[in-house]
């Protein structure tokens, strides 16, 4: 760069994101991690992206080197869990390091992977949103319901799956979740939670009042984080809350206004409460 004149920061990345427009190279400044890699040649990008993405004809596993590898049960987890070990992606991606990580950020941010953060880091694992199973039985479940409805009708691929991670970071006990394209069951603060995932709206149940505004607060905030750090603030959508003593859904801001319980009271959750309110308020 420096032979042709490009000295400061600035202009390197302007001259490397006019190559880039220009499908020469692929450079992406999304994150320090993917800001670092220039990739010369875009077609190994989209072959390593396809190794472990469904419905390609590069797909293609090879499960006897996986099993020969001494990755079973990495290859189990996979193909029962759509969970994707850190061994598995560097042996199908055969990369130096910093190949492998740059490959993980861009599957990171564009919704391909999400970080699998339950039962601690000793194993780093990754959900595949792409492998989740069309149908799973979740049941349903009696509790207080809220939706999310994102206007236009769009939700983006990856959303669910990233907020269902990030939920069940924060859960206290995560065995054995059910995960489905269109629905999921999982323990937050030991209590059932039911997500249901429709082309442009997510329905949650919650099964005890007392966590009800605490998962609001947490879906909210994890939807604020996905918003700010992968799409660019690019999502909105509206939230409505069940009225149980009439089964109706009203907006979050006449519910704040009407002190709808479970969602706005003043028992059960002390200071858990009064930072929701907060939030709300905020958010509004």
């Amino acid at each position: 760069a420096e032979t042709f004149g490009f000295v400061t920061t600035i202009q390197v990345t302007q001259m490397l994101k006019y190559f880039d427009k220009l499908g020469v190279i692929v450079y992406i400044d999304a994150t320090e991690a993917l800001r670092n890699v220039v990739v010369t040649d875009p077609e190994w990008l989209i072959h390593s992206l396809s190794l472990i993405t469904p419905n390609s004809n590069d797909s293609t596993l090879g499960t006897d080197g996986i099993i020969n590898a001494g990755l079973e049960k990495d290859l189990e987890n996979l193909l029962n869990k759509s969970l994707m070990s850190r061994d598995l992606l560097e042996y199908l991606w055969n990369g130096e390091r910093i190949q492998v990580e740059f490959l993980i950020e861009v599957m990171k941010q564009s919704l391909l992977l999400s970080e699998w953060r339950v039962g601690g880091k000793d194993n780093e694992k990754y959900l595949v949103a792409d492998l989740l199973p069309e149908n799973v039985e979740c049941g349903p479940i009696e509790g207080h319901r809220f939706t999310i409805s994102f206007k236009n009708g769009f939700l983006p691929d990856g959303v669910y799956e990233r907020l269902l991670c990030l939920s069940l970071s924060q859960s206290n006990d995560p065995s054995a979740p059910i995960l489905g394209k269109s629905s999921s069951k999982f323990k937050f603060e030991n209590e059932e939670v039911l997500v249901e995932k429709t082309e442009g709206e997510m329905v949650f149940t919650v099964a005890a009042r007392k966590i009800s505004a605490l998962f609001l607060y947490t879906v909210v905030s994890i939807l604020n984080k996905i918003n700010t750090e992968v799409m660019n603030a690019r999502l909105s959508w509206n939230i409505m809350l069940e009225n149980v003593e009439n089964n109706t859904f009203v907006a979050l801001e006449e519910a704040r206004d009407l002190k709808l319980e479970p969602w706005f009271s003043d028992d059960d959750q002390g200071d858990e409460r009064s930072s929701f309110s907060d939030f709300i308020n905020n958010f509004l």
